[in-house]
């Protein structure tokens, strides 16, 4: 469960993101309002019982919106932070639909996009990533399948 005394939780500002989740990402009887994001059939986020607890945090409210309980396929927690994420990767690649990534900022990239990547269908535009999650908070990393290839866009 992570040292309570250095676990890292979300704070008032993360909570409030956190509730914003649902009407960006799965607004009630509509579509997302920007045509780049899309409802997600899955919800990936780190495993809540190691240092951080802040991804699992971020979309349990999304989540709990669209009735997929955690620990089920549709809100799989079964990942750690700095070092589970090739099984991550190779789970969230065997998906088929819309999958939705909440991790801690530091392991995203090259731990996770840089493993997509390195599969079967590589990111196109993979040089234009910035090297380091940017230092905010209300970015959604896009990578939509196109043929034989991802293509990366920045939403926010």
């Amino acid at each position: 469960m992570g040292d309570p005394a250095t676990v890292r939780r979300l704070i008032v500002p993360g909570w409030q993101r956190a509730g914003a989740l649902n009407t960006f990402f799965a607004p009630y009887q509509s579509a997302p309002s920007n045509s780049e994001i899309a409802t997600p059939d899955y919800i990936y986020a780190a495993d809540p019982s190691g240092e951080t607890h802040r991804p699992c945090e971020t979309v349990t409210p999304l989540a709990a919106w669209l009735n997929y309980a955690q620990g089920s396929a549709q809100f799989n927690v079964s990942y750690s932070v700095g070092g589970g994420e090739p099984d991550l990767v190779k789970s969230v690649l065997a998906r088929s639909g819309v999958v939705l990534i909440c991790w801690e900022h530091d392991n995203i990239m090259p731990n996770i996009v840089g493993r997509i990547n390195d599969s079967k269908y590589p990111i196109a535009n993979y040089s234009a990533i910035p090297n380091a999650w940017p230092d905010v908070f209300y970015l959604v990393w896009v990578f939509d399948l196109n043929g034989s290839s991802y293509t990366w866009t920045s939403v926010n």
